[in-house]
């Protein structure tokens, strides 16, 4: 399905036809027709097609700001975040009474999980378009996630006003409903959420829950059947074939399965139950991992004999593939602590990493969080994929809040620091460093990482020398030991 937005669904392409035709009468004869099939293609869902026709767009008419909103699309549905948000920066800069571009930048940090941001981009969406039911829905899922109930519940009732059929307008109205335990209500909402959009696996499974905490036990294995048969398996199988079998041979002593999170490129699922897992999914569930911590743990190569190379050992990878698509952005969850369906989501995170899904693990871990907001792995881990995916401003955060919670973790510090390098921030990584071998004196990648930034960014010689003698001193055998002998020669202090 398109993910674009006109008056009724999705993204928005920018302008009305007239607005368009106004537009294009404005461009060169090549950007007309490059723009045009750019739409195609993007309709088409042919998305790399359509960033390439809808590039030459930009590049011939670099003034046009809807073709730089259709560009902004097509990045977005093929998961190029960064560009996308490039691209909508550059037509609000062209045209700031373009508001439809808000309500996309809303939908990608909706997908982004940025709730802070995405509230702030939907509201200025709806100041100037009161009357998109969407767009409340959307906001209302930016206030639930920060646990703003009573703003959530007010856009969601404004959803459902001005549009009926806004089947995530009723989930989320239902999960609010089920934080009060009012679980009649709570039914009546998810029931009316599933009849509007019967392949929503959210609505589904908080159905499934909402009957069994009403005792409705046979109502709730049924659902919770058609929800196991889905096409991709849910994530979360294992646990609620578990519950089921529970069920079906002891009624009324399992609580409701925990959320396990979404496999990539499907409807997110929440589960609306605050109770611990169920027995049996707890025994199934694998023990916790330590986090890696390799992914760029250790010190940069040697550039040559010349000096010391100030990359990061291991290159950070691009984001790859696209993910569901921006006009559904994630169900909201239950703010109640929630250990176990964090380590779950913990878990998932994880593996989607040693698959490198990025995108997949930033999300899965940004749940962990919101399920544990003190979880230290999760935001450790969050910072490892977040590096990857270069964004290197949610590294560092991620690895800030880490260290709030684990101000002794010598690999957070030191991988914080690397984050603030790579943000330019050279003096802030060198407090973290400096107080990491103050710390851990015998920390060699420590004293090597300063040994880098005073010589190469802050030109402090006799600091440099300090720290690289050091390393010598700690690791002969250091793979970066000939560069950092070859600079000492050549900088005698």
């Amino acid at each position: 399905m398109l993910a674009t937005k006109n008056q009724n669904q999705g993204l928005t392409l920018g302008l009305s036809l007239l607005g368009m035709l106004l537009c294009l009468a404005a461009c060169s004869r090549t950007g007309p027709g490059t723009l045009l099939a750019g739409k195609k293609l993007l309709e088409a869902g042919r998305n790399e097609q359509a960033i390439i026709a809808l590039q030459r767009a930009t590049q011939a008419s670099p003034t046009n700001a809807a073709a730089w909103n259709y560009l902004g699309v097509a990045y977005q549905q093929a998961g190029q975040w960064t560009n996308a948000l490039d691209a909508y920066g550059r037509a609000l800069r062209l045209d700031r009474d373009m508001i439809d571009v808000r309500f996309n930048l809303g939908c990608l940090w909706l997908e982004q999980q940025r709730w802070p941001e995405a509230k702030s981009e939907l509201t200025a969406y709806l100041l100037h378009r009161a009357e998109d039911g969407e767009g409340w829905a959307k906001l209302g899922v930016a206030q639930h996630q920060l646990r703003e109930a009573a703003a959530a519940e007010k856009s969601f009732q404004a959803a459902i006003r001005l549009q009926a059929t806004n089947a995530q307008a009723w989930n989320g109205l239902g999960l609010l409903q089920a934080q009060r335990s009012h679980w009649r209500n709570a039914t009546e909402s998810f029931r009316t959420a599933l009849k509007l959009a019967p392949q929503s696996r959210a609505a589904l499974l908080n159905l499934a829950v909402a009957e069994q905490e009403q005792g409705n036990e046979a109502a709730a294995v049924a659902l919770y059947r058609r929800y196991l048969d889905a096409t991709p398996r849910p994530a979360n199988w294992e646990a609620v074939t578990a519950v089921v079998a529970a069920l079906t041979s002891e009624p009324g002593r399992i609580p409701p399965p925990e959320q396990r999170g979404p496999p990539t490129n499907a409807a997110p699922v929440t589960n609306v139950s605050s109770r611990a897992v169920a027995a049996t999914a707890k025994k199934s569930q694998p023990a916790l991992q330590p986090p890696a911590g390799d992914v760029i743990k250790s010190g940069p190569p040697p550039s040559g004999a010349g000096g010391v190379d100030s990359r990061p050992s291991t290159s950070p990878a691009p984001a790859r593939g696209a993910t569901k698509l921006v006009s559904r952005p994630a169900t909201p969850g239950l703010p109640p602590t929630n250990p176990s369906a964090a380590a779950l989501a913990l878990q998932e995170g994880q593996q989607a990493q040693r698959d490198r899904r990025l995108t997949a693990a930033v999300q899965a871990y940004r749940r962990a969080i919101t399920l544990s907001p003190d979880m230290f792995e999760a935001h450790y881990c969050l910072g490892l994929a977040a590096y990857e995916l270069r964004d290197f401003s949610a590294a560092a955060q991620a690895w800030a809040t880490a260290l709030r919670l684990r101000a002794d973790s010598a690999d957070t510090r030191y991988n914080y620091a690397l984050a603030l390098r790579a943000e330019a921030k050279y003096a802030q990584a060198i407090t973290e460093l400096e107080q990491l071998v103050k710390l851990h004196p015998d920390e060699a990648r420590g004293h090597l990482m300063l040994g880098i930034l005073y010589s190469e960014r802050i030109i402090d010689v006799p600091r440099a020398r300090l720290h690289f003698n050091r390393v010598l001193q700690l690791d002969p055998q250091n793979s970066q030991a000939p560069a950092i002998r070859s600079w000492l020669a050549t900088h005698p202090g």
